[in-house]
């Protein structure tokens, strides 16, 4: 299991001239800070890389991180994903397939990102919870026996599908509610988190994968122009 996640602590300080009652005052705010890093207390997490700076869940300040800015550029192994059309167009009501392959045996983790920016866990899932995968073998989501289908819908945009492979699960990816259903919401924490985690692992550890698909909205229908009425002379 990824446990570790990345986290800055800063402190600064000039003890250079300090005097009197400030020098006293700053002295025992410093010794606080020291005490509270003794008992294990940092800063609030902050997360490197994105550009789009957000609150996170506990006060803290972060980044915004796409899945897609969570880049592997040395892997030890290979995960590759592709779709199902070679034009990676697909129109409203078409059916999505995405299938999945490792170079050798890894857990998985398939994040969708959609055109407004919302981010979802798409595998594991509810009818695929076992995210573990075998080299070599296609996962294909959704499965052909699957009553479920992939069906595409607003919004319409451009999107991507972002793979990560990995020698165990990810945590910020495993809690309960991202095996509920087929969609599960993925938060920009957790998608910093994700980044943090994977930054500090092993860089062997893990490979990644994206494919940018294009969803468009189904031409409106031409009306048929009237039919002009016959009269007979």
């Amino acid at each position: 299991m990824f446990q570790r996640h990345l986290i800055r602590a800063e402190a600064s300080g000039d003890m250079n001239g300090i005097h009197g009652r400030r020098g006293l005052v700053c002295a025992a705010a410093i010794a606080v800070a020291c005490l509270m890093i003794g008992r294990g207390w940092s800063a609030p997490p902050f997360v490197s890389g994105g550009e789009h700076e957000v609150p996170l869940a506990d006060g803290g300040r972060g980044v915004r991180v796409e899945p897609d800015e969570i880049r592997q550029e040395e892997p030890s192994f290979y995960v590759h994903v592709e779709v199902d059309r070679p034009d990676r167009t697909y129109r409203e009501g078409d059916q999505l397939t995405l299938r999945v392959r490792s170079e050798r045996d890894a857990h998985l983790h398939v994040l969708y990102r959609q055109a407004d920016g919302k981010v979802f866990q798409i595998f594991p899932n509810a009818g695929q919870r076992d995210g573990r995968i075998v080299a070599g073998r296609d996962v294909v989501i959704p499965e052909e026996k699957d009553t479920f289908r992939w069906v595409v819908g607003p919004p319409f945009g451009r999107e991507t599908i972002k793979v990560f492979a990995t020698d165990g699960p990810l945590d910020p990816l495993s809690a309960p509610e991202l095996f509920a259903g087929r969609f599960n919401p993925v938060t920009e924490e957790k998608v910093a988190s994700t980044r943090g985690v994977l930054v500090e692992a092993d860089p062997r550890s893990w490979a990644e994968s994206a494919v940018e698909i294009t969803t468009e909205p189904r031409p409106a229908a031409t009306p048929s122009p009237p039919r002009q009425r016959r009269v007979a002379v």
